[in-house]
């Protein structure tokens, strides 16, 4: 999340590149063998819109500008220790250069798991826990939808840095009997100048001259609270993010508090999905000084078909303003529908109506935003 971070970090270069090329020194498990995995996963992505481009020149035929590949791996070196990282590249349109850099890479101290009690503490780049998908939102695989709601997890704004990983210390422990499962993680993380990537996503295009802002010590939490083997989930999340320097020249700082409240229902063939999140803005640009609030929600209903075949109907509203709800709301209907043929194949389709201008990306429309916008997305994802 800080200038070229993953791109910057020998140390946890030569984590990945240790991982991937001596897995003899990973240690073994209680049987003797190996206790090392590897992981990979590739999607393409084609997108088609009417009113906005999103995630690349989308309108007029559509394109397929929307790519993510990546490889992990994980080494259990005894009972007290392991690693784990990941190097992805990610090309969405002009939000996302395509470059490949360490998504995550940490070690995690950890006590003797016994599935009861659990705690432990990760060093590196670490994954922010914020809200039930965040954490997983780097593969097709592991995430409802190709676009996640824009009310939660800002998926068209390009900040995407921002909010999966940290440079960090996390916290994290469980506690866990027959019935119940409750979790809390928490990341303090460190300093540093944002990236130009991110400074080009929220500015909308070139950064002001004279533009020089850090991100300062972001901090993520999390409790979630699982009863019934994971049919009834609930989570609280805090992510507190501020920025200070200067912008074109002039002094100016931003500081952010943001909370969502989660619930997910499981049963047999269905599952039933709520968020909603509140963010909290204070602005001072050039000694002049400003607050802000936003809110937004949705409502997601996935209905499993067969063990191949999952629909999916959401309803997604955010506001840019909760004081002005009518002028600043952005409403997204979704209907989407996945196909998993094999285990590591996977082909997503989805149609979003989008009424409102809230996270539609600001580099792919240079020219200005439509307050309509309709899309259909299609993914091919495969893994190993």
């Amino acid at each position: 999340m800080f200038a070229e971070p993953w791109r910057t970090r020998p140390a946890w270069w030569a984590l990945l590149l240790g991982l991937l090329a001596a897995p003899s020194w990973a240690g073994h498990d209680d049987a003797g063998e190996t206790a090392v995995e590897f992981h990979g996963f590739a999607s393409v992505g084609y997108i088609a819109s009417r009113g906005n481009n999103f995630y690349g020149n989308t309108q007029h035929g559509g394109a397929a500008d929307y790519l993510e590949t990546g490889v992990n791996a994980f080494a259990h070196l005894n009972h007290h220790v392991s690693v784990a990282g990941q190097i992805q590249a990610r090309k969405a349109g002009a939000t996302d250069d395509g470059q490949a850099r360490v998504d995550y890479a940490f070690i995690d101290l950890h006590s003797p798991r016994n599935g009861e009690r659990d705690q432990g503490l990760r060093i590196g780049r670490v994954r922010n826990a914020f809200g039930l998908y965040n954490e997983t939102r780097d593969v097709v695989f592991t995430r409802p939808s190709i676009l996640l709601p824009q009310s939660v997890y800002f998926e068209g704004n390009g900040i995407r840095e921002l909010l999966f990983s940290s440079d960090a210390v996390q916290l994290y422990g469980s506690l866990a009997d027959d019935e119940q499962l409750t979790t809390f993680k928490l990341s303090q993380a460190r300093s540093g100048r944002a990236s130009d990537l991110t400074l080009r996503n929220l500015a909308g295009g070139a950064i002001p001259a004279g533009t020089d802002l850090r991100v300062l010590s972001p901090l993520f939490a999390q409790i979630l609270h699982e009863r019934h083997n994971g049919q009834q989930r609930y989570a609280f999340s805090y992510a507190e993010l501020g920025m200070a320097g200067r912008l074109g020249g002039g002094p100016a700082a931003l500081q952010i508090r943001a909370t969502v409240w989660s619930a997910q229902y499981n049963a047999e063939n269905w599952s039933l999905t709520t968020e909603y999140q509140r963010t909290n803005g204070h602005t001072e640009v050039a000694g002049m000084s400003s607050r802000s609030g936003t809110d937004g929600a949705y409502v997601q209903y996935q209905y499993r078909f067969t063990p191949e075949w999952t629909g999916l109907l959401r309803h997604d509203v955010s506001y840019g303003d909760r004081q002005n709800r009518s002028a600043t709301a952005t409403r997204d209907t979704t209907f989407g529908v996945v196909w998993r043929p094999q285990a590591d194949v996977q082909l997503n389709a989805e149609y979003h109506r989008i009424r409102g201008v809230g996270g539609i990306p600001l580099l792919d429309n240079p020219n200005g935003r439509s307050a309509r916008t309709d899309l259909l997305a299609l993914t091919v994802g495969l893994r190993f």
